[in-house]
């Protein structure tokens, strides 16, 4: 069926093609040909900037990671992120149209959010000590003395 479609070159299509051939390599345990087509499905799916497109990518690509990756060892597990925190980090994958402090400015307004705050501050620390503010989210309150 990639064969049939190649022509059309049709980002749903595409993707949904190599999302079932990634299925079906999970199943028959080809690991080249999982991440293979995770890879080109992602690469498809992106392309339609849709969130959730971007989003079931990220879930199948940590699918085949768990799948493939050797047992952990001393008793460390590693824990996927919760659907909603990934469905939010997609949002920053499609701001790349943004100059860099907006970028910053929008990552900080997402965990701030989601960690529940009024108020978020994003601060550069040199190495001499010397700090920049880069981004304020949330009610700015005057201190009152």
């Amino acid at each position: 069926m990639l064969e049939e479609h190649a022509p059309n070159a049709g980002p749903l299509t595409h993707g949904e093609l190599h999302e079932t051939g990634m299925r079906i390599a999970l199943l028959s345990n080809d690991e080249a040909a999982a991440r293979e087509h995770c890879t080109r499905m992602t690469q498809w799916y992106k392309r339609t900037r849709i969130a959730s497109l971007v989003q079931r990518c990220e879930l199948h690509s940590g699918r085949v990671e768990r799948t493939f990756r050797p047992e952990p060892q001393h008793g460390v597990t590693s824990m996927p992120a919760p659907p909603s925190l990934i469905t939010r980090s997609s949002e920053l994958l499609l701001t790349d149209d943004l100059a860099a402090g907006q970028r910053a400015a929008r990552a900080l307004a997402l965990l701030t959010e989601d960690a529940g705050c009024e108020r978020g501050y994003y601060f550069s620390v040199h190495e001499d000590g010397t700090f920049q503010q880069r981004a304020v989210y949330g009610n700015r309150r005057s201190r009152r003395a």
